[in-house]
This record gives structure tokens, sequence and C-alpha cells, in this order.
């Protein structure tokens, strides 16, 4: 069984199709999506026809496999038992393979979502390229000059490969694309400003690259702010530190996390759950049950945690839970050994992320889809006609 649809979940499938086993393919969608260009649907290049093909269709010369609609409630690896669609229906597995992806991570404030929309999806990116179309009809319509210019800014937070793109291509469209079309705003006067919390951008790449990526950024006008961690977003504004921009429309690319199932019995979301046992999810707020999931999980590798991280862990949940230190070290103690036990029933899974193989599927990944002719086509072969990038819902 796989689960996820995704450059993982694709590749394992197809490495068993000729393998003497009956294969079950389980995603929440029913189509594959090319994410490295999502960031053009986001910005109105591309239509989202153009970078999906359904997942049945990729795999339809398998006779050995079957995909299955629908999201995981839960994973009993003692049974051997996946839950689908809330517990209506359980399917049993032999091997299990998930390749659920990634989202964005908020670092502790999922409060900034609402706020700062991130790039995983296809809903994602039409609903960054409703946010950055609807900013130039809200300046039009604006009387107030301070209105006007915190629609025209746009605020990118994270400097990866993500950010990046967006930062980019926002103001070509903008400046270009965008300009003759309105009246009383002039378009090309747009703000776009990445915000990088490292010492420079692109920090997985070497840094002649990432150093031409930023001049190349600056030529088009995007102001980057590198060392700039972000501490708050609020409906108008972003701050770092004690700086405020004044914007309406903020992009998050700052981070990733595995996006596991609802929920597993054994599985990736032991981690939460054992917080919950170190103290109740409303006593407790995100940054002090970040740093104790921090400190678990450097844990789980060692046989023992070294000394100052238990202590600290200790010391986090006697202040939030009001036990005493003895009874805080005891808590502690069964939760690292409960985790560990967690974690070892988790790796017997096979379990496979899939944002961890992305990278290293990518290349293959894009001459299957240009081999396949699935790119910017529908499922009949004819090309898909382009939403105009005026078009918002």
């Amino acid at each position: 069984m796989i689960i996820g649809g995704g450059f993982g979940g694709l590749a394992a499938a197809q490495t068993l199709r000729n393998a003497d086993a009956e294969v079950t393919v389980i995603d929440r969608t029913n189509h594959h999506i090319f994410q490295p260009l999502l960031y053009q649907v986001a910005t109105a290049a591309l239509a989202p026809s153009d970078i999906t093909a359904p997942i049945r269709w990729i795999l339809r010369r398998q006779q050995n496999t079957t995909v299955l609609l629908g999201e995981i409630s839960s994973i009993d690896v003692d049974r051997k038992i996946v839950s689908m669609d809330y517990g209506s229906r359980e399917i049993p597995y032999d091997y299990l393979i998930v390749a659920t992806g990634s989202r964005h991570a908020y670092f502790g404030h999922e409060e900034w979502e609402p706020l700062a929309p991130g790039l995983k999806a296809i809903e994602d990116a039409t609903e960054i390229r409703r946010r950055f179309l609807l900013a130039f009809e809200r300046a039009e319509k604006a009387t107030d000059e301070t209105e006007r210019d915190a629609y025209l800014t746009f605020v990118i937070v994270g400097g990866g490969p993500t950010g990046v793109e967006l930062s980019g291509a926002l103001p070509m469209i903008a400046r270009k694309a965008l300009y003759p079309d309105f009246r009383h705003i002039d378009t090309r006067k747009t703000r776009v400003i990445l915000l990088e919390g490292g010492p420079r951008i692109l920090p997985t790449f070497p840094e002649s690259l990432a150093s031409t990526a930023q001049h190349d950024l600056s030529d088009l006008g995007v102001e980057v702010h590198t060392s700039s961690i972000v501490t708050r977003i609020e409906r108008d504004a972003v701050y770092v530190g004690d700086e405020r921009y004044s914007t309406r429309t903020v992009f998050w690319a700052a981070g990733n996390v595995a996006s596991p199932p609802r929920d597993t019995a054994g599985a990736p979301s032991f981690l939460a759950y054992e917080l919950d046992r170190l103290f109740r999810p409303d006593t407790a707020g995100p940054e002090l049950r970040a740093e104790a999931g921090r400190i678990i999980l450097r844990g789980l590798g060692r046989t023992e945690l070294p000394a100052e991280d238990r202590a600290q862990l200790v010391r986090i949940t006697s202040s939030v839970s009001g036990l005493s230190a003895p009874d805080a070290e005891r808590r502690v103690t069964q939760v690292l050994a409960n985790a560990r036990t967690a974690a070892s029933q988790t790796r017997k899974t096979a379990v496979i992320l899939g944002f961890s193989l992305a990278a290293a599927l990518l290349a293959g990944a894009a001459a299957a889809w240009m081999a396949a002719g699935v790119g910017g086509k529908h499922r009949d072969g004819e090309f898909a006609p382009p939403l105009r990038w005026g078009m918002v819902r």
C-alpha cells in the first residue's frame, strides 16, 4: 500500500509495476501535481490543468495497481490496517509506504497561516493568485495613499526556491503585464519585499548561485532582506523585530514540515500525542510545545537524552503542568520511552516521506513527465487553453 500520489508515491508505484504484488495507491486528490511549477500557477502564468495529471491516467497501464481516492484517518501498525475516510473503510496491507509529502511550516505560529498562505497545493496556488490580483483591484479603488501603497506592497517570507521564484515573478507581472490596464494606480511602483531569516537566500544552493540570484532579484526591483526573522504578522503589517512593513498581502515560503496522515497508532503523529501527555494543549503556547518537541526528536536516535536537554524538558513540563520536579521527571521518562517505542514502530512500516525524496526524484520525474506528454495537456492529449491571468475567483 502506498499513501500519496506525489513524486515519492508515483516512483514507488512505478518501481513495483512488474512485481508479483497487489499495489494500492491512495491519495486525497485524484491528480498528481508537478510542484516545481506551482509558483507559475500562483502568478497566473499557467493554468492549474497545465501542471496536473490524473493519477489513474499515469498508472493506467499497471495492471497490478489500484488507485483509490480518499483520506487516511488512521494507521494501525500492529494490526496492519489503514482506515480511510474517517473509519468508513479499513484496508489491510503487508507493506506500507507513506509518501504524503510536506506542507508549509510556521514554526509554532499556526495563527499566521490565514494571513500568509503557503504554496504546496493547487488550492494554495489559486488562493495566492486571487490575493495577488485582488490587491491591485483594491488599490485601484483606494482613496487613501497610505492604503494604496500597502496594497501595492507584497511581502514574501522565506528565501528558499519557492520564495525566490515568487518574488522574481511578481514584479515582472505587475510592471509589465498589468501596467496598461489600470487608470488610478501605477503598477510599476509595486514593491516586492523578500525576507530571509538566514544570512543569504537559497541556503541549500552554492553561494555563487545564491549571489547571482540575489543580484538578479535586485535588478528586478525586489528588496531582499537577509538575517530578517519575522516576529509578527498582522492583517496590515509584517514585523521583523521592531521594524514594520505595511502590507495587505503576505506569502509564506519559509519552511517545510512532513504532512502525516490525520491520525496514526504508532506512526508519525506520535509526537503530538506525547506532547499532549506532557501538558494539555491549552496550557502551553506554541513556542514551548515546539521546544519540547525538538528536544524529544533529538533524543529518539540516542540511548539516553543528554542531561541538559532532559533538564530543560523537565523544567518546561513542571512550569506548564504545575507538577513537582520529581513528578515532572517521571512524566518525562514515560513520554520519552513511549516516543522511542512509537518511532521504532514507525520505522518498521517502511515510511517514506515524499518531500525528502523530491530532490532526488525531481530530474527523473521531470523527464518522465515530458516523455509521457502530460505537461500542459488534458487526458485526451489536447492542449488546455491557458487561463487569462486576470481571472479571479
